[in-house]
């Protein structure tokens, strides 16, 4: 059989990431609805690649019964994302918002949730879970490699903004990919992980840039997540590789 060559799936992840940002930088007429379309013909052109030459079956996973741990998550994460993200209360604030403000809240949410988790948890998760799927914790290396690469991608919004508030982005941008690729590894649904990255970015500062806030706050504000998305993908990985031996 002839070897899979990953190189290439690596250069579409960079050579799509940079035209991304490409298009961001220049000032023109309409960019956020620009980017909204530009976001979503990449998520087409990524789909068309993943459900061909790169697909991966997540379907086992989806059969793995671990209750108690699947409601953990899901608890905490919910419990976060309704009163420490406040999400709700932040969709009624854009509504308050001028019509254009609106608009252009919800093309940048929408661009932010269907293209960073399309190259993310779709484009580089299934070329990590493809090249590494001979590694009985291929799952929780993919889950944290990507997440790591999803942080460091927020560097270019040192272009706007401040460092300290940058490297704090970057911190709790790996968090929110730990609990997204969870998402994607239990459910396999990559719409599911582009709605609520969607909904927490349709907030009324999207536009302003991340403010830099106390490093304590920040870890005692995220540790939880970390801790329990970690853990959550180390007992899925676990149980898979169980299953396999039966």
């Amino acid at each position: 059989m002839e070897k899979t060559n990953y190189l290439k799936y690596y250069g579409y992840f960079l050579l799509i990431y940079v035209a991304f940002i490409g298009i961001t930088a220049v000032p023109m007429p309409f960019q956020h609805l620009i980017r909204l379309l530009f976001s979503i013909a990449m998520a087409l052109l990524i789909y068309y690649i993943m459900k061909t030459t790169l697909y991966v079956n997540l379907n086992t996973l989806k059969t793995i019964k671990m209750p108690g741990w699947t409601s953990a998550f899901w608890i905490v994460f919910g419990f976060f994302f309704i009163f420490i993200f406040q999400v709700p209360n932040n969709i009624l604030k854009v509504f308050h918002l001028s019509w254009q403000l609106q608009l252009s809240t919800l093309c940048i949410a929408l661009s932010a949730g269907i293209f960073e988790e399309m190259l993310v948890r779709g484009l580089l998760f299934n070329t990590l879970l493809s090249e590494w799927k001979n590694n009985r914790y291929r799952y929780l290396y993919t889950a944290i490699m990507t997440s790591i690469i999803f942080g460091l991608l927020h560097l270019v919004n040192l272009t706007y903004q401040s460092f300290d508030a940058t490297l704090q982005q970057i911190f709790y941008a790996i968090v929110f990919g730990l609990i997204f690729s969870f998402i994607r590894l239990k459910t396999n649904k990559l719409w599911l992980c582009i709605f609520i990255h969607s909904l927490i970015d349709f907030q009324p500062t999207i536009q302003a840039g991340a403010q830099s806030t106390s490093w304590l706050v920040i870890l005692l504000l995220f540790a939880p997540l970390l801790i329990i998305s970690i853990l959550t993908i180390f007992m899925l990985n676990k149980k898979y590789t169980y299953l396999l031996k039966q």
